[in-house]
């Protein structure tokens, strides 16, 4: 699109009368020439939308094109020629853009693959963007979900504050009455992230700077605002308002710097708003890396109390200070598995009451396996999905003190592939609990006593315990060894085997000597 203002040339596009009736509609985007150079959308010769001026790389009002890696743009502006072109950095791309008959300036790319065109980008888009939406002298801004998108600039106050608090902000916004602005402590106020007012009613100069153009808006008394005319380059050239601010809009991470003068009495207002915000900032950093640091403090404190008390607790435990005690544990044989490494282990790994309450869901009736004269048994997950059963001791429980350490001190000796695995055990206040590898092949009378189905046993070795006073411990051990084939957690011997050679490659058989008892074979 171009303008040439010694001929009075034209080039703009036109909108169809209809979808269907190619002849000129009522819809144009031409070049608005009048003081300093932008493009508008026009519906019936009255501004519609405005797409900004020219800022250095892109056209303020459109921040979505500001992407090169599609699009290369030029603008031209001297007294011979204002124009714009768009070329394509990549020449495989097919871009078109339309000025459709429903007033929408539309920039498409053709997709190959699905063989349509699709959008980039299009305006009018928001409410903000139709032309002077919130009146002279207001801001429009869309993100303000929850209010009214209209705010009066700094230094103005509604119109028609009916019409306002009705959300008809048309009317927009008037200088506040009994203030002055020409010689009287006068400043700016910054409104950041704008499409700055509409230019064909400023005046610009390119040769000063920012600082040159505050002080030139600044001397003159009937200078409403000033902007920088080019962002490129850190920003160059000035633009000066005089009279009413039309069609300001706010956009959200882009967009130009506004400087609107204000009185003394709101510059004051401003500057105290803006010291409280900054000081607020820097309480806000350092209060919240002390409150981090307490909350980490004091997560640490917690955990290191509570494994103290854990730890006393334990240490204070007469029952875990014997099972624990390494006058039982030493000295204990692993039995090397070929498949599983070393299982048998003098350490009997420790559980806290909290760790197996979640694993069975706070011992939830659902997670109950069964129940004995020793009290019942439980599924539970742990945390990284392992499948235990836990033994809990109940207090009514025929089991005494002794028995519960012969058990753990037995299991932790006597650890064979057969055998179901102690993965460790949970003393804690009044709770008693052993805690085994789980195994989901039914109990024990189902192979004994179960249906044709039951798996064959070709051997069943019968551990008994007792004491030196023949007295029985509370439990025998039974190890079921399953011949003809595998099944998860038991592992058959070989069948060519001879009946002593098969016992001796499946069993390894020891002698545990413990608090004045004896495990025979």
């Amino acid at each position: 699109m171009a303008y040439e203002g010694k001929t009075g040339l034209d080039w703009f596009l036109t909108s169809w009368k209809s979808l269907d009736n190619p002849t000129p509609g009522n819809c144009s985007y031409r070049i608005d020439p009048t003081c300093y150079p932008q493009l508008f959308l026009y519906k019936d010769g009255v501004p519609y939308w405005r797409a900004g001026s020219w800022i250095g790389d892109q056209l303020s009002g459109i921040p979505e094109t500001n992407n090169h890696y599609i699009f290369n743009r030029s603008f031209v502006n001297d007294p011979d020629e204002i124009s714009i072109m768009y070329g394509i950095v990549n020449a495989s791309i097919i871009t078109r853009m339309a000025l459709n008959a429903s007033r929408s300036l539309q920039r498409s790319t053709w997709h190959d693959r699905d063989q349509q065109w699709i959008d980039y980008w299009y305006a009018p888009k928001d409410q903000c963007d139709y032309y002077g939406k919130c009146g002279p002298n207001s801001n429009c801004n869309p993100y303000n979900m929850t209010q009214f998108e209209c705010t009066c600039l700094p230094g103005f106050e509604p119109k028609s504050p009916g019409d306002w608090y009705l959300r008809d902000g048309s009317a927009g916004c008037t200088r506040r009455g009994g203030v002055s602005v020409c010689r009287s402590g006068e400043g700016f106020v910054t409104v950041a992230l704008v499409k700055v007012p509409d230019t064909s009613k400023a005046r610009a100069n390119l040769s000063l700077s920012l600082k040159e153009c505050e002080e030139e808006c600044l001397r003159d008394c009937s200078c409403t605002a000033y902007a920088s005319a080019n962002e490129s380059l850190g920003g160059f050239g000035c633009l000066i308002w005089h009279g009413d601010l039309v069609d300001t809009r706010t956009f959200a991470g882009t967009g130009q710097d506004l400087y609107v003068r204000v009185d003394a009495v709101e510059l004051a207002r401003y500057r105290k708003a803006k010291s409280l915000s900054r000081k607020a900032t820097v309480a806000i950093v350092p209060v919240s890396i002390l409150t981090a640091l307490l909350l980490a403090g004091s997560f640490l404190y917690r955990l290191v109390i509570k494994k103290r008390k854990v730890r006393d607790c334990r240490s204070h435990n007469p029952l875990m200070s014997d099972i624990m005690n390494p006058t039982h544990l030493d000295g204990s044989r692993s039995v090397k598995d070929p498949d599983d490494g070393p299982r048998g282990n003098g350490d009997v790994p420790l559980f806290d009451l909290s760790t197996i309450a979640s694993a069975t869901n706070n011992f939830s009736i659902l997670s109950k396996l069964g129940q004995g004269g020793f009290g019942s048994v439980y599924k539970g997950v742990m945390d990284n999905g392992t499948e235990i059963a836990v033994k809990r001791l109940s207090k009514h429980s025929g089991q005494g003190v002794e028995e519960f350490k012969n058990e753990v001190r037995l299991i932790a000796k006597l650890q064979h592939r057969n055998l179901v695995r102690l993965l460790g055990c949970c003393v804690e206040e009044d709770e008693k609990m052993l805690i085994y590898e789980y195994m989901p092949n039914k109990s024990l009378d189902a192979f004994l006593f179960g249906t044709s189905s039951a798996l064959p046993l070709a051997r069943i070795l019968r551990f008994r315990t007792s004491t030196h006073d023949d007295k029985p411990w509370f439990a025998d051990i039974l190890i079921l060894v399953q011949t003809q084939r595998k099944d998860r957690g038991w592992i058959g011997g070989n069948s060519s085997m001879s009946h002593p050679g098969w016992l001796e490659d499946s069993c390894t058989c020891t002698k545990i000597q413990g608090s004045g008892s004896s495990t025979e074979t």
